[in-house]
């Protein structure tokens, strides 16, 4: 789509870009508060060290207080080095909008705000116009785009990165000589804070928390990435702010101002003020950070109470990567049972095939899949930006499968497929909303915009959750299969991952090094039949769908590890509706190309023979990953990033009894819950030989006709149909 306004109404029926969030206030009288009582009580937090096993070259830091210790390490993004896949192909687009675009254009703001000569540079306009109240949120995002990428080895962007951290700097440093709060850095007035504490609403004002948030988490990444020790004087002087001024307000008025409708919503502020906390020991971080708890949230997600209905997904999602770091601090577990509540609460509850949630921005109904899917208003791409971080932080604390599962799908589908595969210089070219209705297409584009933000650091960090580490260091996870090579220095080790996904599910691991290692690898729920061999010889015992295969030994240069995930055809069910479904490929959801604008009809009973399998209803193409359905619908894999118009999920049609394409002449029969009796007969596919599948057609045709639903007559159609149908 196109960059949109800056007061845009088209993603609701209210004034502005989102729909009002559902809810009161929270009663302040009888709450359990979750944050901290204020700087004593954050003083009180001892200051252990935090164990990493992956020290990076910059300033050193003071010791991390945390209680809360993670179960895994990350790499740092220069460890993993990508091979050319559809991943580096998104990446490298980006790079070119990054090395083209001029930096003072994303500083013009800023330095207008501050009085300071803007060189000529033009605004960017979209919500970074001079007199948009939003305006300066982008720039912190190009800075987290400008740091993934020196980090990962990009360094003629470094330059720019410094460059654009220096004049952050001096627009602080002017304000403050102008007589401003110390500390404070904005690309507008500070009379937005002022507003807000006096509940002044949208759209007089527009969430300066919000943006407050994207400019402290592109200068901890320009710290945190590179080492940019500039960048962490700056944002510690904005925390430092932060702290002031929010320990002149009350508990009340907190509470008040973040139930606020988008004037309220403040990002992961409080993520940002815990890693200021983290590298700096400064408890007055981590009060700042309580100071954003919000209780009524908090409390019901503890519970385990599902208020989601209603509410903002992306005003929501981020508030909880600082509860976890909350919890790592003070170790109180509703901080962490909330933000897995939350998780299971989207997951797969409100879930797109592609990873997506939200319809117009909005959490909808729990399992209301098919029912909220509203045309082009479906799956922001900023909710899947901060749901794969939830999981991802989940996962270093808790290393369960499903958190992995759950991020394969949304970055192999609604990340990889946000942006467009062609290149720019000065758009980014991403998406709002990575729709799910029928007939629709992506809009790329927003220069300026959240999701335009938030595009900049999607496409430009996909090595980062690739390969995680034990904390002792004596364990690997593989957790993504993308082509890459990890060169782990503390260990001595080089692991080169080549692979075929995402359209075929043959990958190997090669070591180079030596020492003994427990290598765990992901088996994806989707993978049945998959098999690891080491070395050519098969790992004994079951490898597990949907789990983590370790294989530990001591290993030598040469030794590789293949990994077989059989790459086959399936249909995913709508929560709500079962006839409504999509196709997937592995783990590559795959879209109908057509323009029609009502679901398509589409039936596939028909096509089966023995196997079950539903590759005899659809053929691979001369284009890996795509296919062909018998009526010459192209059906293409969910990442490719083109124009044309598609359908995600589709109407299962299938009207008659027919097996191999002989037709019975029975009318298939539904049960209330909208499956059918070929549902039932294809689900204990495949069948070793005619005579299984005719007595399995005996053994459930005669449950549906004790059930009422199959009268003797039909019944006897449909054997006869079975006996006669060639199947093999």
């Amino acid at each position: 789509m196109n960059p949109l306004p800056i007061q845009p109404t088209r993603r609701g029926p209210s004034l502005s870009r989102r729909t009002a969030l559902a809810g009161g206030l929270a009663a302040a009288a009888g709450a359990v508060a979750f944050g901290s009582a204020g700087p004593a009580a954050a003083a009180s937090v001892p200051r252990t060290a935090h164990p990493t096993a992956f020290p990076v070259a910059r300033a050193a830091r003071a010791a991390m207080p945390v209680t809360g210790a993670a179960a895994l390490v990350p790499f740092p993004l220069s460890a993993v080095t990508l091979a050319p896949s559809i991943f580096t192909a998104n990446r490298d687009r980006l790079l070119r909008f990054a090395r083209d675009y001029p930096v003072d254009r994303m500083l013009v703001n800023f330095r207008a705000n501050a009085g300071l000569d803007t060189r000529g540079a033009a605004p960017i306009g979209s919500w970074e116009e001079p007199t948009s109240q939003l305006r300066g949120h982008f720039t912190g995002h190009y800075l987290s785009m400008l740091a993934q990428a020196v980090a990962s080895g990009e360094t003629s962007l470094a330059a720019t990165l410094t460059t654009a951290v220096d004049a952050l700097g001096e627009c602080q440093d002017a304000l403050a000589v102008q007589g401003g709060s110390a500390g404070y850095l904005a690309a507008y007035p500070e009379t937005q804070f002022d507003q807000l504490e006096v509940f002044v609403p949208y759209p007089t004002i527009w969430a300066p928390w919000y943006t407050c948030h994207k400019i402290m988490a592109g200068l901890l990444d320009a710290y945190d990435l590179t080492g940019n020790a500039r960048a962490l004087g700056i944002v510690s002087a904005m925390g430092r702010w932060a702290f002031t001024r929010l320990s002149r307000t009350t508990a009340a008025q907190r509470q008040r101002m973040w139930q606020m409708y988008i004037a309220g919503e403040y990002g992961g502020m409080n993520e940002s003020l815990m890693r200021l906390y983290e590298i700096t020991g400064d408890a007055d971080f981590s009060t700042a950070a309580g100071f954003f708890d919000t209780e009524y949230l908090l409390q019901a997600c503890a519970a385990n109470q599902d208020i989601l209905d209603g509410k903002h997904a992306n005003q929501h999602i981020p508030q909880f990567l600082g509860y976890l770091k909350r919890y790592d601090a003070t170790g109180r577990a509703p901080y962490v049972d909330a933000v897995r509540n939350m998780w299971e609460m989207v997951v797969p509850h409100r879930m797109y095939a592609h990873g997506g949630t939200g319809q117009g921005e909005i959490f909808r109904a729990r399992d209301r899949i098919g029912a909220s899917i509203v045309k082009d208003t479906n799956a922001e791409t900023c909710a899947a930006y901060n749901m794969l971080k939830v999981s991802r932080e989940l996962f270093l604390r808790d290393p369960d499968p499903k958190y992995m599962e759950y991020y394969e799908r949304a970055l192999f589908n609604q990340i990889a497929g946000s942006r467009r595969a062609s290149d720019s210089g000065d758009d980014p070219l991403v998406t709002y909303m990575l729709p799910v209705g029928p007939g629709v297409r992506r809009g790329y584009g927003n220069l300026g915009t959240c999701c335009g933000g938030t595009g900049l650091e999607n496409h430009t960090k996909y090595q980062d959750s690739i390969f995680f580490a034990g904390a002792d260091g004596s364990t690997l996870y593989v957790n993504l299969y993308i082509g890459s090579t990890l060169t782990w220095a503390a260990r001595s080790l080089t692991v080169a991952l080549s692979t075929e996904l995402p359209t075929a599910g043959t990958s190997t691991l090669t070591v180079t090094g030596s020492g003994p290692l427990d290598l765990r690898l992901r088996i994806p729920v989707w993978a049945q039949d998959a098999e690891v061999a080491v070395n050519g010889t098969a790992v004994p015992g079951p490898v597990t769908p949907g789990s983590y295969l370790s294989v530990s030994r001591d290993w030598t240069s040469g030794d590789t590890v293949a990994v077989t995930l059989p790459m086959r055809l399936r249909v995913e069910r709508a929560l709500d509706d079962p006839t409504l479904q999509t196709l997937a490929h592995g783990p590559i959801a795959l879209v109908a190309r057509s323009s029609q604008p009502s679901f398509r009809a589409v039936s596939l009973f028909s096509a089966l023979t023995l196997s079950g399998s539903l590759e005899t209803a659809l053929r691979p193409t001369a284009d890996a990953g795509f296919f062909r359905s018998a009526d010459g619908t192209v059906w293409a894999p969910m990442y490719v990033g083109s124009d044309d118009p598609y359908h995600l999920y589709f109407r299962r049609s299938e009207p008659m009894v027919v097996f191999a394409g002989t037709d019975a002449g029975v009318v298939n029969p539904v049960r209330p819950d909208r499956t059918t009796l070929l549902d039932d007969i294809w689900a204990r596919a495949p069948f070793t030989d005619r005579q299984q599948f005719v007595r399995t057609v005996t053994e459930v045709s005669a449950t549906w006709a004790a059930e009422g639903l199959l009268s003797r007559r039909d019944r006897q159609a449909v054997l006869l149909g079975a006996a006669r149908a060639r199947l093999s």
